[in-house]
């Protein structure tokens, strides 16, 4: 993956959260509205747009065989079937959730604002809560280390608690400051708050390791990169420390591109030194890979939207892509869409596709038309259901029009099933 800064646009309220799936491709995000978004940041463009929420969505993440799952105030847990882009199975609680994660395969565990941790399996949906001494305190963070089986949990008022496999506690310790937000890797944890140090402890007995320090005055997240090997907290006026290899001395200070306002969230790619953010404006998500630019770079730096357009618009005879795929979005036309589009690009071929290609904020028209301009084909997937959408319908007469002004064929239809009376000009 090749990123340089990205803006991501496409909430219209503001992102609660964020998190990369495990093998780095995709990237989602909840808003105070009860959307979810799945991102491929790579193209820079919105994926999947998610209803099923009722009212703000406060965590999300992604388990180990792809499988997204998002927690909100409306007490509900969804694992998503985005394959069909709907909720698969949903758990109702009885309180407002505050923050989950995945502590393994098929376990979610989800915080409310109580200060209790739910346990909810994917496959039974059975919900057992673990009451953590029943401590008032909202529930600000969560952390697991899967392969230890230890689960991490931040309260606000500067309680964490680890609990093991069977989620007895393991430790609890009382920290003096009020927890902004933590982040679990490996056998350590780091802790961020309003404070200008962020604590970083070992796993399971939470004892200091080394003490963070920097000149912002409070931290509002905290984020560790995939080999351990920074950590970067975000505080006020978009003021970043990174800090290398604890307890090294080696600490950078930088300014996040193009903002010196609050940052609401951010989370390292787990596999390169990518980093996402949400903020300044807080419906937009930026993304800036640190491996390559330079300390004098970070902060001068602006950041390129993904739907910015090339300085040199595609022509017919040099399109930007060299097929877009139209088809019905409704299965099985879309599963058949979806592997035409793998099997294509496997094979060095640039498709464009809608839930994919089409910028988020811009007109489902607008978008339909460009694709079919910037396309030397236009590939048709017909069955009885293509008839029956006015979109895919006018997808191919823009195709055809087309053809006809450049008296060129650039309309391929791919016949999933048999129709019985095609259109005259297909």
């Amino acid at each position: 993956m090749r990123l340089i800064t990205t803006l991501l646009k496409g909430h219209q309220k503001r992102i609660r959260n964020l998190s990369w799936s495990l093998d780095g491709r995709l990237l989602a995000s909840g808003d105070d509205a009860a959307r979810v978004c799945v991102w491929d940041p790579q193209r820079g463009v919105l994926r999947q747009s998610l209803s099923g929420h009722i009212s703000q969505v406060t965590g999300s993440g992604w388990s180990e065989d792809g499988i997204l799952a998002t927690c909100g105030r409306d007490s509900q847990i969804i694992f998503w079937d985005l394959d069909r882009d709907r909720p698969g199975k949903v758990h109702r609680g009885s309180t407002a959730l505050a923050c989950m994660t995945w502590a393994t395969r098929d376990l979610v565990l989800a915080g409310d604002e109580k200060g209790r941790v739910m346990a909810v399996d994917r496959g039974t949906q059975r919900a057992d809560v673990a009451d953590v001494h029943h401590h008032p305190s909202r529930i600000i963070g969560l952390g697991a280390n899967r392969d230890q089986r230890w689960f991490a949990v931040a309260h606000q008022d500067g309680t964490v608690v680890v609990l093991d496999a069977s989620f007895q506690v393991q430790c609890q310790v009382n920290l003096p400051l009020r927890i902004r937000g933590i982040a679990v890797h490996d056998q350590r944890i780091a802790i961020c708050g309003e404070d200008p140090s962020v604590l970083y402890r070992t796993l399971p007995d939470l004892a200091p390791d080394c003490t963070l320090t920097s000149t912002t005055e409070r931290h509002h997240c905290v984020t560790v990169s995939h080999d351990g090997e920074q950590i970067v907290a975000i505080g006020n006026r978009g003021k970043a420390t990174c800090w290398t290899t604890p307890p090294s001395s080696t600490v950078e200070t930088f300014s996040v591109p193009s903002t010196e306002a609050r940052i609401h969230n951010a989370a390292f790619h787990p596999h390169q030194r990518v980093l996402a953010y949400v903020g300044p404006d807080p419906t937009t998500i930026q993304i800036v890979d640190r491996s390559t630019a330079s300390p004098d770079q970070r902060s001068s730096e602006k950041p390129i939207a993904a739907s910015t357009p090339p300085s040199r618009k595609p022509s017919v005879d040099d399109p930007k892509y060299d097929a877009f795929i139209s088809y019905r979005r409704s299965e099985p036309d879309k599963s058949f869409a979806r592997g035409l589009v793998r099997d294509l690009e496997s094979a060095g071929y640039k498709v464009a596709i809608d839930e994919r290609d089409f910028v988020a904020n811009e007109t489902f028209l607008d978008e339909m038309e460009r694709c079919t301009r910037e396309s030397r084909f236009t590939i048709a997937v017909i069955s009885s259901q293509y008839f029956e959408s006015g979109n895919t319908e006018e997808e191919a007469i823009i195709r055809k029009v087309r053809d006809m002004a450049v008296r060129k064929r650039g309309l391929i239809p791919v016949t999933l099933e048999k129709v019985s009376h095609l259109p005259i000009w297909l």
